[in-house]
Protein backbone atom coordinates (compact mmCIF):
# COMPACT_ATOMS: atom_id res chain seq x y z
CA UNK A 1 0.00 0.00 0.00
CA UNK A 2 1.03 3.54 -0.64
CA UNK A 3 0.12 6.13 1.96
CA UNK A 4 -0.39 9.90 1.84
CA UNK A 5 -0.93 11.63 5.15
CA UNK A 6 -2.49 15.01 5.90
CA UNK A 7 -2.85 16.60 9.31
CA UNK A 8 -5.75 18.83 10.22
CA UNK A 9 -5.10 21.95 12.28
CA UNK A 10 -8.17 21.16 14.40
CA UNK A 11 -6.72 17.86 15.59
CA UNK A 12 -7.49 15.29 12.97
CA UNK A 13 -5.90 13.27 10.25
CA UNK A 14 -6.61 12.58 6.57
CA UNK A 15 -5.03 9.53 4.99
CA UNK A 16 -5.22 8.24 1.43
CA UNK A 17 -4.11 4.66 1.03
CA UNK A 18 -3.65 3.04 -2.37
CA UNK A 19 -3.81 -0.66 -3.06
CA UNK A 20 -1.06 -1.29 -5.60
CA UNK A 21 -3.20 -2.84 -8.34
CA UNK A 22 -0.13 -3.42 -10.48
CA UNK A 23 1.27 -5.70 -7.78
CA UNK A 24 -2.03 -7.60 -7.60
CA UNK A 25 -1.98 -8.13 -11.38
CA UNK A 26 1.64 -9.27 -11.29
CA UNK A 27 0.89 -11.67 -8.45
CA UNK A 28 -2.12 -13.08 -10.31
CA UNK A 29 0.16 -13.79 -13.27
CA UNK A 30 2.62 -15.50 -10.94
CA UNK A 31 5.09 -12.69 -11.78
CA UNK A 32 5.07 -13.53 -15.46
CA UNK A 33 8.16 -12.64 -17.46
CA UNK A 34 6.24 -12.46 -20.72
CA UNK A 35 7.61 -9.41 -22.53
CA UNK A 36 4.28 -8.33 -24.06
CA UNK A 37 2.54 -8.67 -20.68
CA UNK A 38 5.18 -6.59 -18.89
CA UNK A 39 5.31 -3.92 -21.61
CA UNK A 40 1.51 -3.63 -21.62
CA UNK A 41 1.52 -3.30 -17.83
CA UNK A 42 4.22 -0.63 -17.96
CA UNK A 43 2.34 1.26 -20.69
CA UNK A 44 -0.88 1.01 -18.64
CA UNK A 45 0.88 2.55 -15.64
CA UNK A 46 2.07 5.43 -17.82
CA UNK A 47 -1.42 5.86 -19.30
CA UNK A 48 -2.95 5.90 -15.81
CA UNK A 49 -1.14 9.16 -15.06
CA UNK A 50 -3.15 10.92 -17.80
CA UNK A 51 -6.39 8.88 -17.74
CA UNK A 52 -8.30 9.14 -14.46
CA UNK A 53 -11.50 7.68 -15.95
CA UNK A 54 -10.21 4.14 -16.47
CA UNK A 55 -8.88 1.76 -13.87
CA UNK A 56 -5.56 -0.01 -14.34
CA UNK A 57 -7.13 -3.29 -15.46
CA UNK A 58 -8.98 -1.53 -18.32
CA UNK A 59 -5.86 0.39 -19.32
CA UNK A 60 -3.86 -2.84 -19.24
CA UNK A 61 -6.48 -4.47 -21.48
CA UNK A 62 -6.20 -1.65 -24.02
CA UNK A 63 -2.41 -1.73 -24.00
CA UNK A 64 -2.24 -5.53 -24.26
CA UNK A 65 -4.57 -5.54 -27.27
CA UNK A 66 -2.30 -2.99 -28.99
CA UNK A 67 0.75 -5.23 -28.53
CA UNK A 68 -0.51 -8.77 -28.97
CA UNK A 69 -0.16 -10.40 -32.38
CA UNK A 70 -3.44 -12.36 -32.06
CA UNK A 71 -6.43 -10.24 -31.04
CA UNK A 72 -8.36 -11.31 -27.94
CA UNK A 73 -5.95 -14.17 -27.15
CA UNK A 74 -2.87 -14.75 -25.00
CA UNK A 75 -3.84 -13.72 -21.49
CA UNK A 76 -5.16 -17.17 -20.62
CA UNK A 77 -1.64 -18.60 -20.93
CA UNK A 78 -0.24 -15.90 -18.64
CA UNK A 79 -3.00 -16.09 -16.00
CA UNK A 80 -3.74 -19.81 -15.91
CA UNK A 81 -1.80 -20.17 -12.67
CA UNK A 82 -2.47 -22.67 -9.89
CA UNK A 83 -4.38 -20.00 -7.93
CA UNK A 84 -6.69 -19.20 -10.87
CA UNK A 85 -6.97 -22.72 -12.29
CA UNK A 86 -10.67 -22.96 -11.44
CA UNK A 87 -11.46 -19.59 -13.02
CA UNK A 88 -9.28 -19.45 -16.14
CA UNK A 89 -8.75 -22.18 -18.72
CA UNK A 90 -6.29 -22.15 -21.62
CA UNK A 91 -9.28 -21.74 -23.95
CA UNK A 92 -10.49 -18.55 -22.19
CA UNK A 93 -10.40 -15.42 -24.32
CA UNK A 94 -8.89 -12.14 -23.10
CA UNK A 95 -12.26 -10.67 -22.14
CA UNK A 96 -13.02 -13.64 -19.87
CA UNK A 97 -9.54 -13.43 -18.31
CA UNK A 98 -9.86 -9.69 -17.75
CA UNK A 99 -13.23 -10.20 -16.03
CA UNK A 100 -11.55 -12.62 -13.61
CA UNK A 101 -8.65 -10.20 -13.04
CA UNK A 102 -11.09 -7.33 -12.37
CA UNK A 103 -12.98 -9.47 -9.87
CA UNK A 104 -9.74 -10.46 -8.10
CA UNK A 105 -8.51 -6.84 -7.98
CA UNK A 106 -11.85 -5.66 -6.57
CA UNK A 107 -11.64 -8.44 -3.98
CA UNK A 108 -8.15 -7.31 -2.94
CA UNK A 109 -9.33 -3.71 -2.57
CA UNK A 110 -12.42 -4.82 -0.61
CA UNK A 111 -10.29 -6.94 1.73
CA UNK A 112 -7.95 -3.99 2.34
CA UNK A 113 -10.94 -1.71 2.96
CA UNK A 114 -12.45 -4.15 5.48
CA UNK A 115 -9.13 -4.64 7.27
CA UNK A 116 -8.67 -0.88 7.58
CA UNK A 117 -12.24 -0.41 8.80
CA UNK A 118 -11.68 -3.09 11.44
CA UNK A 119 -8.42 -1.50 12.59
CA UNK A 120 -9.98 1.96 12.81
CA UNK A 121 -12.96 0.60 14.76
CA UNK A 122 -10.53 -0.90 17.31
CA UNK A 123 -8.63 2.40 17.47
CA UNK A 124 -11.72 4.06 18.98
CA UNK A 125 -12.00 7.16 16.79
CA UNK A 126 -15.42 8.79 16.93
CA UNK A 127 -17.11 9.20 13.55
CA UNK A 128 -14.30 8.12 11.25
CA UNK A 129 -14.95 8.52 7.52
CA UNK A 130 -13.69 5.65 5.36
CA UNK A 131 -14.43 5.70 1.63
CA UNK A 132 -13.32 3.81 -1.45
CA UNK A 133 -12.44 6.16 -4.27
CA UNK A 134 -13.81 4.60 -7.46
CA UNK A 135 -11.56 3.38 -10.29
CA UNK A 136 -8.38 4.20 -8.42
CA UNK A 137 -7.76 1.49 -5.84
CA UNK A 138 -7.56 4.27 -3.26
CA UNK A 139 -9.15 4.42 0.16
CA UNK A 140 -9.71 7.77 1.86
CA UNK A 141 -9.68 7.81 5.65
CA UNK A 142 -10.58 10.81 7.78
CA UNK A 143 -9.96 10.55 11.52
CA UNK A 144 -11.36 13.66 13.25
CA UNK A 145 -9.98 14.69 16.62
CA UNK A 146 -7.17 12.13 16.65
CA UNK A 147 -4.29 13.08 18.94
CA UNK A 148 -1.76 10.26 18.53
CA UNK A 149 -1.02 10.44 14.80
CA UNK A 150 2.08 8.21 15.05
CA UNK A 151 0.05 5.41 16.60
CA UNK A 152 -2.65 5.81 13.92
CA UNK A 153 -0.05 5.71 11.16
CA UNK A 154 1.52 2.53 12.57
CA UNK A 155 -1.92 0.95 12.93
CA UNK A 156 -2.83 1.71 9.31
CA UNK A 157 0.53 0.68 7.87
CA UNK A 158 1.08 -2.48 9.88
CA UNK A 159 1.10 -5.83 8.16
CA UNK A 160 -0.87 -8.71 9.55
CA UNK A 161 1.10 -11.78 10.53
CA UNK A 162 -0.39 -15.18 10.13
CA UNK A 163 1.05 -17.77 12.47
CA UNK A 164 0.58 -21.52 12.51
CA UNK A 165 0.82 -23.48 15.71
CA UNK A 166 1.04 -27.21 16.03
CA UNK A 167 -1.82 -28.57 18.07
CA UNK A 168 -2.50 -31.95 19.59
CA UNK A 169 -5.62 -33.96 20.06
CA UNK A 170 -6.69 -34.62 23.64
CA UNK A 171 -6.47 -38.37 23.01
CA UNK A 172 -2.77 -37.95 22.12
CA UNK A 173 -2.01 -36.04 25.33
CA UNK A 174 -4.15 -38.00 27.78
CA UNK A 175 -1.70 -40.90 28.41
CA UNK A 176 1.14 -38.47 29.19
CA UNK A 177 -1.08 -36.41 31.50
CA UNK A 178 -2.26 -39.57 33.24
CA UNK A 179 1.36 -40.65 33.82
CA UNK A 180 2.29 -37.22 35.15
CA UNK A 181 -0.68 -37.41 37.51
CA UNK A 182 0.44 -40.79 38.84
CA UNK A 183 4.00 -39.51 39.41
CA UNK A 184 2.66 -36.49 41.30
CA UNK A 185 0.61 -38.80 43.52
CA UNK A 186 3.73 -40.80 44.40
CA UNK A 187 5.77 -37.67 45.16
CA UNK A 188 3.09 -35.89 47.21
CA UNK A 189 2.86 -36.73 50.90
Amino acid sequence: REINLGLDLKGGMNVTLEVMVVDVIKALSNNSRDSIFNLALSNALDAQLDDTGNDLVNLFSIEYEKLTPIPNMGLSVIFSTPDLRDKIQFSSNNKEVLNVISTEVEGAIDRSFNILRSRIDRFGVTQPNIQRLENSGRILIELPGIKDTDRARKLLQSTAQLEFWETYEYSDLFPALQQANLLLKEISP
